[in-house]
């Protein structure tokens, strides 16, 4: 049987309850092109302010009703996401930083997450 993206991503299975959302954020090179090596806070910190995150698992009430959101769910789970840097709880699962969000706070999806992590290469 094939693991889930939570377990691929995180090596453990989370129950998300409610209308929340988990998230990993997205993880940053350890080092510079230059090759210095970044701190794991530097890290956690660019990561927390560039509020995009992995899709890995919704509750059961996220995007319910479905009319309140236009008919259909603003994402899915494997999606690379924006959302709000408000109202987020965050949490570390195996080491990886993780958020739980209200589904609400997604506000849009990246179709190619490369332009991101490019501009995260410094």
């Amino acid at each position: 049987m094939s693991k889930s993206l939570i377990e691929q991503e995180l090596g453990t299975d989370i129950d998300v309850k409610g209308y929340r959302v988990l998230l990993k954020a997205i993880v940053i090179s350890e080092k510079t092109k230059g090759g210095l090596i970044y701190t794991d806070s530097y890290k956690n910190s660019i990561a927390r302010n560039h509020n995009v995150g992995l899709v890995l698992k919704m509750g059961p009430m996220a995007y319910q009703p479905l009319e309140k959101f236009g008919g259909e769910p603003h994402c899915k789970v494997g999606d690379w996401v924006i959302y709000s840097s408000y109202e987020r709880d965050e949490i570390y699962i195996n080491e990886h930083l993780c958020f739980f969000l209200n589904d609400e706070r997604i506000y849009a999806t990246i179709p190619d997450i490369s332009t991101i992590v490019k501009e995260l290469e410094v």
